[in-house]
């Protein structure tokens, strides 16, 4: 299996809208919703095209206010902002807004994450030029606080991440940057604080995934590395597993 540079479509649904695509390009401005998507056919009843930022790409869906309907929300290559779509209603065509602005760091992806644990939907924005995952608290009616960051240990910055949880209820994060690997573990009882190991890489990821591939209950890593080098799968549990892997690496 080798990674292969593509379009994203995340599926979603809205009131009215029915089964809908939300599309990012591999370049350009556009993010393209589809709505009404027929799977059978390919037919839709409706296109989007929404133009923000530089190259719009990971588009994630929660509902950020509470009113039991997700938002879209993405970052765009080479800018500084978060993007929010909200639905429309009906009848009305969607409409991108800011939802947050940095003054530097090029936010490479925004992941939907209850951080504090306290019921709401919180926002995890990797850096691509800084050494952190910057937080967005969600005081739920989707207003953001800036939070204190996760530190990434590796070199600034982080190109693609994932969360996941174990059958125990422990909570990863999973970080990909330059010539590394990074899990994150929650510390128990104490929401919100990590503790993280570093696998060394020869090249890096240019995606991952925190999914049970196996069905055992354990979250497992899936890696899309760069170039020819083939994607692999790390089983869990996850934390045993890094820990060999990092001092393997160090031994070698």
């Amino acid at each position: 299996m080798r990674s292969q540079p593509l379009e994203r479509a995340l599926p979603f649904f809205w009131p009215g809208w029915d089964l809908s695509l939300a599309v990012a390009p591999f370049s350009g401005r556009a993010l393209t919703l589809l709505r009404g998507f027929n799977p059978e056919t390919a037919e839709v009843n409706a296109v989007y095209t929404l133009t923000l930022g530089n190259e719009p790409k990971h588009v994630r869906s929660a509902d950020l206010n509470g009113d039991g309907i997700d938002e879209l929300v993405l970052t765009s290559r080479l800018g500084n902002d978060v993007w929010v779509i909200d639905y429309p209603g009906p009848d009305k065509e969607p409409v991108p807004r800011r939802l947050w602005s940095f003054e530097q760091g090029w936010p490479r992806h925004v992941l939907p994450f209850d951080i504090d644990r306290n019921g709401t939907v919180d926002l995890l924005v990797p850096m691509a030029v800084r050494q952190e995952i910057v937080v967005l608290l969600n005081d739920g009616k989707g207003h953001f606080t800036e939070g204190k960051p996760i530190p990434y240990p590796g070199k600034a910055g982080i190109h693609v991440m994932a969360t996941g949880q174990d059958r125990d209820g422990t909570r990863y994060l999973l970080a990909g940057g330059i010539h590394a690997l990074v899990l994150y573990r929650e510390i128990k009882d104490t929401p919100g604080i990590f503790e993280n190991i570093q696998l060394p890489l020869a090249r890096w990821p240019n995606w991952v995934e925190l999914k049970d591939m196996d069905g055992d209950g354990w979250v497992d890593a899936v890696t899309a590395i760069q170039g020819t080098e083939p994607s692999a799968v790390i089983y869990g549990p996850l934390w045993e597993t890094f820990t060999k892997l990092a001092a393997g690496k160090k031994a070698g």
